[in-house]
């Protein structure tokens, strides 16, 4: 009974100290520290939030893939923009696009996967046997 009493005590004082000491109210866009109970945080870039009283930055919504954003504290997704054509980004809360490899392109804007080349140049944005990086 007392080692039960004990596992609980410390079982409860674990998931105590997980959690904010008080909790804030933090706008659209941040957080609660975590370090410091007293201070909100914006959400990271690649990230957003509309709901207010977050108390951790995993809360946070990301941008989509095939999307990115280097702008923190955001409320919503608009600021979240589109990859350009020749550009992916394969993976959510991205900040930035990453250029298509060799022999991969990437024909419209938003690409989460480029493609491989195949058939005629008709543009930059479509490719032969061999791609320019990032065409």
């Amino acid at each position: 009974m007392v080692i039960a009493s004990m596992f609980s005590y410390a079982l409860a004082v674990y998931f105590f100290t997980l959690q904010p000491v008080y909790s804030l109210d933090c706008a659209l866009g941040t957080y609660q520290s975590p370090q410091n109970d007293e201070t909100c945080v914006d959400c990271p870039a690649g990230r957003w939030s509309d709901v207010q009283g977050l108390t951790a930055s995993f809360q946070c919504k990301y941008c989509v893939a095939g999307r990115y954003s280097l702008e923190s504290g955001k409320q919503d997704d608009t600021h979240c923009k589109a990859c350009d054509k020749g550009r992916y980004a394969d993976h959510r809360g991205s900040v930035e696009c990453s250029n298509c490899t060799v022999g991969r392109y990437a024909p419209n804007v938003g690409t989460v996967v480029c493609e491989a080349c195949s058939g005629t140049v008709v543009d930059r944005t479509s490719c032969l046997a061999e791609c320019e990086i990032g065409y």
